[in-house]
């Protein structure tokens, strides 16, 4: 196995052009889960529908509850179902878009229970669908430079939540109700900023290469 060195491997992944799409399907779909999940998941819940901090809490660990069953059932429909990551990750971003649509345009007519339900999705499709792009990332490269591929890429997920977080923010100062108290429209206009990240992810999982590999029976080598 030849030596890529680490100065190679940075420059070989950072002048693959799929690599870019990937870090722009990572960034743009994390971007949703955290700047709801990470943030303001809870002020909308409190702000919006009055719930307690207890109440909120309940509904948002349902976002913990699809992380626990999103990443194994991903990986099971990408390596036995469609034998392929880009099909998974094409989905992860159609379901986070229609999630974020939902935020949209029914931004305060939801119940308790539907809330709870867009958050356990959200962490099934919008945060667990990461385990796929890690491998898709890693499938890019020879295997000597798949670690600095990932370690590059992990930079994205939390590189969208650093930027979208305080974009949100400053939306929201502008619907102002009272101290740090915001509006139904303001979560309204975030959450569109949501619903075009998840619309940018959807065209970078169309558009990138599939990586997977099939051994002469189908199956992942």
């Amino acid at each position: 196995m030849v030596d890529i060195g680490l100065a190679n491997g940075v420059k070989q992944v950072l002048s693959n052009g799929n690599f870019w799409v990937l870090a722009g399907w990572f960034f743009f779909q994390s971007a949703v889960f955290f700047s709801f999940a990470g943030l303001w998941g809870g002020p909308y819940l409190n702000h919006v529908y009055n719930l307690d901090r207890a109440g909120a809490g309940q509904i948002l660990s349902m976002l913990a509850v699809g992380l626990i069953v999103g990443g194994p059932m991903q990986t099971w429909l990408s390596n036995r179902v469609c034998k392929g990551r880009k099909p998974v990750l094409i989905v992860s971003s159609v379901v986070t878009s229609g999630l974020t649509g939902l935020l949209v345009f029914a931004t305060a007519d939801m119940s308790p229970n539907v809330l709870s339900l867009i958050c356990f999705l959200m962490g099934m499709f919008t945060s667990a669908s990461v385990v796929i792009g890690f491998s898709a990332t890693k499938e890019l490269f020879p295997v000597q430079i798949a670690d600095t591929s990932i370690g590059l890429i992990n930079l994205f997920p939390f590189a969208g939540g650093a930027v979208f977080q305080p974009v949100l923010g400053w939306i929201l100062q502008g619907h102002e109700v009272s101290e740090n108290v915001y509006s139904v429209a303001g979560y309204q206009s975030a959450f569109i900023v949501l619903l075009c990240c998840g619309l940018t992810a959807l065209c970078c999982a169309g558009i990138m290469k599939e990586t997977m590999k099939a051994g002469p029976l189908g199956s992942e080598r």
